[in-house]
């Protein structure tokens, strides 16, 4: 009976590492010239419930950046963007997120927050 408790917990492991490694590779924003992005990711696995939640935070420099673009999982069922501290509006379909700067926005540096669960 342990045995099986063990493969079982073990396969639960095996998939949350996948939806993590697919979470990770969202980190690239659009390949656009002369930006740069420091990522601080910060993720809470709950096996018992399958469920990961984590939280991107984003230092960004735009250089005349109008719209960034983000992969992530489709697994994902929340999702929260704010920019600068402000919630912001933006599309999410087909793992994409699209988030359209502001005129304000689109020089200099950024703070962009994502928050996420799947």
């Amino acid at each position: 009976m342990e045995i099986f408790t063990g493969l079982y917990q073990f396969k639960t492991w095996l998939k949350m590492m996948g939806i993590l490694s697919v979470l990770f590779g969202w980190a690239a924003v659009s390949h656009s010239a002369g930006l740069s992005a420091v990522h601080h990711i910060q993720i809470e696995l709950l096996p018992a419930e399958m469920k990961l939640i984590g939280r991107d935070d984003l230092r960004l420099k735009t250089n005349g950046i109008k719209v960034l673009e983000f992969s992530l999982s489709e697994r994902i069922s929340q999702l929260k963007v704010d920019v600068d501290q402000e919630p912001r509006n933006f599309s999410f379909s087909d793992g994409r997120l699209r988030l359209n700067l502001r005129p304000d926005e689109q020089t200099g540096e950024l703070q962009v927050v994502i928050r996420y669960s799947a």
